[in-house]
């Protein structure tokens, strides 16, 4: 007689397919669309200076300042959970 294969009830049975086998896994799929992301924002914005006028300059560095003051918000806000009023003064 053959012996019994594994059990249909094993945690790779139960995992759906293309599912995250491990952390670093994991943390490779993120990366990759992160990545995907950043990377046609990053030729957008390093093209501005080249292609565009001073008003399309003008208008990313107050939309860099805007993210840079969101990011820092939502740092201080969401991770520290404290109000600063400091922020709203840039806002």
């Amino acid at each position: 007689m053959n012996a019994p294969g594994p059990a249909s009830t094993s945690a790779t049975a139960s995992r759906p397919p293309g599912a995250a086998t491990g952390p670093a896994e994991a943390l490779a799929r993120v990366t990759v669309k992160a990545a995907a992301g950043v990377l046609p924002a990053a030729v957008v914005l390093a093209g501005i200076p080249l292609f565009g006028n001073s008003y399309h300059l003008h208008v990313a560095c107050l939309f860099g300042i805007i993210v840079i003051s969101a990011v820092g918000l939502n740092l201080l806000t969401g991770y520290a959970g404290l109000i600063s009023l400091g922020h709203a003064a840039f806002m």
